[in-house]
């Protein structure tokens, strides 16, 4: 790895030294999310304090985080996805931290990336693997093949989110890729669809399909896996989870109905 050569002499030692000092031990992502079509659908928790359609979901801080993150693990979760963009979602890099602290569990760092510091944040501050929305990077013109290639050498899985089926098309092909639909147009009228996941049920088989958005009930993984012709691995939920008075069971619920799912 030569990130001074991606990042200029001065931010790339700066990265090198940080990743050094601090010797992170990354998960993988992928593996832990793997053949849920046919061991049970995996379940994804999301830390999300807010949301731009429905405002503050929980009150979190850095006091009571890593309660969470028990209630989480416990609850059964396969992984865990961390909101830190600050504007509309209220999430924040200290919480990645303070979750990479508390968990030895995967953890999504999801925001807004399209910048190789971008990626060497995620990195040092813990994730195991980023959000890489398709339409982003292609809207601001970023090489996706070498994005993806930088966020390798700092040891990130890319979990790739698409709307259509054009951008499923539009991501570069790779030996196991995460692939996550999401289930609301973020784009234009925020409206959940969640036969949207239909697009993915046409991945590779070694690809891990994943669902996103709008999943607000354990009867919705039922219909998932049905669109989706028996093909979802894993679901990403955030709202209901973090609206919940007991995490732990909320998760769990949904954790037990991707097990009865796939029977």
């Amino acid at each position: 790895m030569n990130l001074q050569t991606d990042l200029g002499s001065i931010v790339g030692s700066i990265i090198e030294e940080k990743l050094s000092k601090e010797k992170i031990k990354k998960r993988d992502m992928s593996d832990s999310l793997k053949e849920g079509r046919y061991k049970g659908i995996k379940v994804i928790a999301e830390i999300k304090p807010s949301s731009p359609s429905k405002g503050e979901l929980r009150s979190i801080n850095l006091e009571n985080i890593g309660n969470i993150v028990k209630d989480i693990e416990s609850g059964g979760a396969s992984a865990i996805s961390v909101l830190v963009e600050p504007r509309k979602f209220n999430g924040s890099m200290e919480f990645l931290k303070e979750v990479r602290r508390s968990t030895e569990l995967p953890i999504l760092a999801k925001g807004f990336f399209y910048t190789p510091i971008h990626l060497s944040e995620c990195a040092v501050f813990g994730a195991d693997a980023y959000l890489s929305m398709i339409r982003v990077l292609e809207v601001l013109n970023v090489n996706k093949k070498d994005f993806i290639q930088f966020s390798e050498k700092l040891g990130l899985e890319s979990f790739f989110e698409a709307n259509s089926l054009e951008e499923i098309k539009s991501i570069p092909p790779s030996k196991r890729r995460i692939v996550e639909i999401n289930n609301r147009n973020i784009y234009e009228d925020f409206e959940i669809h969640l036969d949207n996941i239909a697009i993915g049920k046409n991945l590779p088989e070694e690809d891990v399909l994943v669902s996103g958005s709008g999943i607000s009930s354990a009867k919705d993984l039922e219909t998932l896996f049905y669109l989706s012709n028996g093909r979802l691995d894993a679901v990403l939920i955030g709202t209901s989870i973090m609206n919940s008075e007991d995490i732990r069971a909320k998760v769990s619920e949904f954790v037990e109905k991707g097990k009865e799912v796939v029977k």
